[in-house]
Parts: structure tokens; sequence; C-alpha cells
């Protein structure tokens, strides 16, 4: 068999030379490894029954073939021949009924023990590089197993032969340095391109309970609608239960949503996911009544796992290592966002742009580690004073963002800076010492300041470079962009002269 090559996939040297300096510590957790593994598995009632028969010895015989399995993994090379033996493994894997999903879900356990013991033991600059080296060693090893298990159902079971070619081909069409959003657009594709029984898919992100679920990415039958929370909604239960749901279009509970597509469609599952407060749904639409039933719902939640892994190692890109914060790199993302829901609702969008007064003197007086647990807990008092639509991200050093959607009136946006000031005010106790900062902001807002993402950034910018340099004259706390503020901005360097 080929090796997969995509997303995640690419093991590059200067991983593995990082991978060797841990290797001593991941090795010698092995075996508690692998009783959490197996743990795992017996806590799932379908999959304790696989093993309903085998008498302790046997199990331990298991348990340490997990615990070899691992070590393996940290040891291998990833030539032909260890792919070839993790291949048979998935092979073994499906002549004895563990389903994909179930090893999927397993890796899980293998991310969080290697998670915990980088936080514990390994240097801070080494642990972002580490781990995400651990999650692409993960990746390759359950697309390894993933086709030695399509190999061996292939000939009895073309339906999830599709299914499982669908997965793969999500996985190996995404480039590797692609967000969250390309990976469930490629899979909503993917899962309808080459099965004749499947006529529907999209999926929708559930940010608020007051907020509609927006279709994305839809594939095959196109209706564009809005599911708005309802009790007997099948989406909304599938997102508050956990759980997934299959639902036949014929219920004469059906919502109203759904009843234009009772000629195409016969039954759709709805499959949630998602991670740290971030919650999803899948949505397949099958031709087909009872096909669900036929083919499994296994493999279905198998694309949920990936997606989180997915989710996961995104989420962990995009947060300052700090204050837990998202970072500069989920700034765009989060612009698009807001903007959309300004759109969408007609409703005002602020972006402000602020760092701290007097945070350079807290670092020259009492060092930087109390700085930095000066940030730390700004960072905590700030999501307390935000709404859940609100975002606040951290540029880097006492730079901050801001970005404040459904606003109905400038008077909205003022009682938050009023807040926000509040709120950075309060003392700082730093190994009992009080400490004092300020702020100063830059303010600008959407759509009177109707430009790009990159503009409004810009404009926020010029407006918090204003609210520095004249903050000993000014008379509010803050500055809002106006083409006032940036020929202001531009003066001083058209003179020559420093800001």
């Amino acid at each position: 068999m080929k090796a997969p090559q995509g997303l995640f996939l690419s093991m590059t040297q200067e991983g593995h030379a990082l991978l060797s300096q841990y290797r001593r510590l991941l090795i010698g957790q092995s075996e508690s490894l692998a009783k959490a593994f197996y743990d795992y598995l017996m806590s799932h009632e379908p999959t304790a029954q696989v093993f309903s028969g085998f008498n302790e010895a046997r199990m331990q015989k298991l348990v340490a073939a997990q615990a070899d399995h691992a070590r393996q993994m940290l040891t291998a090379s990833c030539d032909h021949a260890w792919d070839e033996k993790v291949r048979a493994l998935g092979r073994v894997h499906q002549m004895h009924g563990i389903e994909i999903s179930w090893v999927a879900g397993a890796y899980l356990i293998y991310q969080r023990h290697w998670d915990h013991l980088i936080h514990m033991a390994v240097p801070n600059q080494d642990r972002e590089a580490l781990r995400m080296y651990l999650h692409q060693l993960l990746m390759h090893d359950l697309m390894l197993q993933m086709e030695g298990y399509q190999y061996s159902v292939r000939q009895t079971d073309q339906d999830r032969t599709a299914l499982f070619a669908a997965m793969l081909r999500s996985l190996t069409d995404v480039p590797g340095e692609t967000g969250t959003e390309a990976f469930l657009c490629v899979i909503c594709r993917e899962l309808i391109r080459d099965n004749d029984a499947l006529r529907w898919s999209w999926y929708a992100l559930a940010t608020t309970e007051d907020e509609p679920l927006y279709l994305q990415c839809e594939h095959g039958v196109e209706i564009q609608s809005t599911i708005v929370n309802t009790p007997d909604d099948p989406c909304w239960k599938a997102l508050h239960s956990g759980q997934v749901v299959v639902f036949p279009l014929s219920d004469p509970t059906c919502p109203e949503w759904l009843t234009p597509l009772r000629t195409e469609i016969a039954e759709i599952a709805i499959i949630p996911f998602g991670i740290h407060g971030q919650r999803a749904i899948g949505v397949v639409g099958s031709k087909d009544r009872g096909y669900f039933q036929r083919v499994g719902l296994d493999h279905f939640a198998a694309f949920a796992h990936l997606s989180n892994l997915v989710m996961a190692l995104q989420q962990q890109s995009q947060r300052d290592p700090l204050t837990g914060l998202p970072n500069r790199m989920a700034l765009d993302e989060r612009i698009e966002n807001a903007l959309e829901r300004a759109n969408r609702h007609q409703t005002l969008m602020a972006m402000i742009m602020f760092d701290l007064d007097g945070f350079k003197a807290v670092n020259d007086t009492y060092g930087h580690p109390a700085g930095d647990q000066l940030l730390v807990t700004l960072a905590r008092r700030l999501q307390g004073v935000l709404r859940a639509t609100d975002s606040v991200i951290r540029l880097g050093g006492d730079e901050f963002v801001f970005l404040l959607d459904d606003l109905e009136r400038w008077t909205d946006l003022e009682m938050i800076i009023e807040r926000i000031h509040q709120t950075v005010e309060e003392p700082y106790l730093l190994d009992g010492v009080e400490a004092h900062v300020g702020a100063s902001l830059g303010i600008t807002l959407y759509p009177l300041d109707d430009g790009k993402p990159r503009d409004l950034l810009r404009h926020a910018d010029l407006a918090l470079y204003e609210a520095k340099v004249n903050k000993a004259t000014r008379t509010e706390s803050h500055v809002l962009y106006t083409p006032r503020v940036a020929q202001d901005a531009i003066h001083p360097f058209l003179r020559g002269e420093e800001g």
C-alpha cells in the first residue's frame, strides 16, 4: 500500500530530532497509557461487548501489546515495514469487530496522555513543537490503521468503503496549513461525491443558544435555510444531547425548513462534534430510508473525531500560551465572523485596539515575571466583561484587540469601554505588591468605517497611535478613527518627527 500523504503527515527531521530528546520520558509512561486506552474501550458498552469473553490474562496481554505499540510508535522510523505493521493492525481491528470510530476516539487518550506529560515535564520553548509533532505522529498512525481497515472491508461492504474513501480524500485533499473550516468543507464535498445514496451534506457552527444555525458548505441539494432553536428541531436536539440523531423526513414532527426536501431525501443523520465550547454539527442526507441503520453510525462518528482533532490542532496554534487568549493567527477569522454577524443583523461592529499605560514601569520595577503575572490576571478579567459573541485577542506584549459585534448604538459601546477601563485599572497584586496600569484605546466602528478587515485593523491602530501621542492632553480615554485621525498620524512622519 502507498504511504499516505497530505494533511498533518509531513514528518520532519526537526520534529524527529525533538522527539528524540524526550522519547525516554514518553516511553516510560507507555504502560499507564495502555491501561487508560483499554479503560476507555471498556467504559463504552458496544466496545466492551467485543471483549466480554476475554479472561484477565488475555486482557493483560492486550494491554501489554498496546503499550508495546505506543513504544514502537515513538521509536519507529515510519518506514515501509512499520507502515505495513500498522495497516495489519487496522485489518485485525476490523475482523474482530472493532469499529474505526472507536479507534479514532481512543487516539484522544494518546493525545491527552502525552499533552499532560508535555505540560508537566517539557520546557516551555519545546512544548508546542513537540505537541504538534506528536499530533502528526498520531494522525499518521491513525491513517495507516484506517488504510488497513479499509482493505479488509472493501469486498463485503461497498457503502462503508465509500465512506472510508471520503474520509481519506478529506484528509489528503486539504493542505496542512489550512484551517478547520476548509477541512469540514472538504468532508461535506467528499461524503456525497461517489456515494449514490447520499444526496445532501453540510455543517453548522453553534455560537449561542439565541443565534440560529446557518448551513455552511452545503453540497448536493441546496436550501440555504436558517435553523432557529426550537425544542423539537432534530439539529438542536443533537447539539443539546451530544448524541447522533437519525431523523426520517416522513416524521409528522418534521420541521418546516426540512419539508421541501421530502421528494429527494428520506432521512438525515445529525452528528454533533466540537471542543472547548466550540460546538458544531455535521448533517448528511440519504435518499434511502434505513441507510444509516444499514451502514452504521460509527463511520460518521469517526468523521466527528477527526474534526475534533483538527479543531484541537487549530485551536492550539491560535492560542497565546501565556494568557490562553486567541492570538494574532486567530485574528483574521474572528474579524470575518464578526463582520458577517454585523451584516446579517444590520448592527454595528467595533474593533478596539488597546495597550497598557504604565506596563513598562511594572516590568522595569518588578521584573518580567511580574509583568507576565499582570497580563494573565488582566486576560482573566477581560474575559469576564465580554459578551458571548465578543472576542479579545492578544497581539503580543501588552497589545490587545477587542471585537464587539451586535452593537445597536454608540452608547452600547461607551458602556463596554467604561467597563474595560474599570477592569484594567483595578489594582494588581504581584507577589504582595500592589501595581497599577491604565489603557489607551483606538477604536474603529463598522460600517461607519466600511473597510476591509486589514484596513479596519490599521485604522484602529492609527486611532491608538493618536490616543498614545496625545494622552497627556486628551479628555477622553479613547480615540475613534476618522480620516482626520489618519492625517494626524501621518503628519509627524512627513515632518521627520518621531511619534
